[in-house]
């Protein structure tokens, strides 16, 4: 009966470094991460080059770690949940708050959105708070959320703000004169101006360089029940390292600002 004991830990010890051996194993292996992704131009399109430069630095910092990224294209909402259920493994483009960090890991950021109001080159003026805009009407698209002050000053009638179905109307409304200024991030801007308005129309405006909202991270998520969660997140951010020391991100941001995608 004494000698079932220490079989029983050596049994024990047996099993428990298989188990760690077959976990680095398979995290060593990992070699391709399924990846829910969704159409928000022009940072992720599968109608893109590259499906959008977000999607290109996704898929070239898993490539540097010898990891294919494959995507699924989905409504963001089940986009999400794809990822928090563990049918796909990864989504880019996800700000971190308190709420998904139940659900999720986030990786390094991979890019920066900053909030700014277009206008017509000829307006001339500066702002620091809301209340500087004065009777300057705001164009600006219906369902979208501005940050916590901008929507605190539409409720309390502090900016004048004229709300539509849909982000290429507000520069027809400026180059119309209907409204002054139209909130949205740096680059989703120009793109838009570029797809939808003519040169010499989109030539007529620019943006003020103050940010509406504190610039928003944008990140890689991997649910926490995901077995390999960490290791992905490892090797995302790795990859995600190297095309920055490569020169290769600061290319890839060039080249939507120029239009490339």
């Amino acid at each position: 009966m004494k000698a079932i004991f220490p079989l029983t830990k050596v049994a024990v010890l047996l099993i428990t470094l298989l188990v760690c051996c077959l976990t680095h194993l398979t995290a060593e292996e990992l070699k391709q991460v399924k990846i829910a992704n969704g159409e928000w131009q022009p940072y992720t399109s599968s109608k893109m080059k590259n499906y959008g430069v977000v999607t290109h630095i996704v898929t070239e910092a898993f490539k540097l770690e010898g990891v294919k990224a494959v995507y699924d294209w989905l409504p963001w909402k089940r986009a999400y949940q794809s990822v928090v259920d563990g049918s796909l493994d990864a989504s880019p483009g996800w700000i971190q708050t308190e709420k998904r960090m139940a659900d999720v890991y986030y990786s390094d950021p991979i890019f920066e959105n900053k909030l700014v109001f277009f206008h017509l080159k000829n307006l001339s003026f500066n702002w620091s708070k809301f209340t500087d805009l004065g009777s300057m009407k705001i164009g600006a698209t219906l369902g979208y959320n501005y940050g916590t002050e901008f929507q605190e000053a539409e409720a309390n009638k502090i900016i004048d703000v004229v709300r539509v179905k849909k982000d290429e109307q507000n520069y027809k409304l400026i180059l119309n004169n209907r409204v002054q200024l139209f909130p949205i991030s740096l680059d989703a801007g120009y793109y838009q101006m570029r797809k939808y308005l003519k040169p010499d129309q989109a030539d007529l405006i620019t943006h003020h360089p103050k940010a509406i909202a504190e610039t928003r991270l944008y990140r890689l998520i991997v649910s926490k029940k995901n077995p390999h969660a960490n290791i992905i997140i490892i090797k995302f951010n790795k990859g995600l390292h190297q095309l920055k020391t490569l020169g290769l991100y600061d290319q890839y941001i060039a080249e939507l600002r120029g239009g490339g995608y």
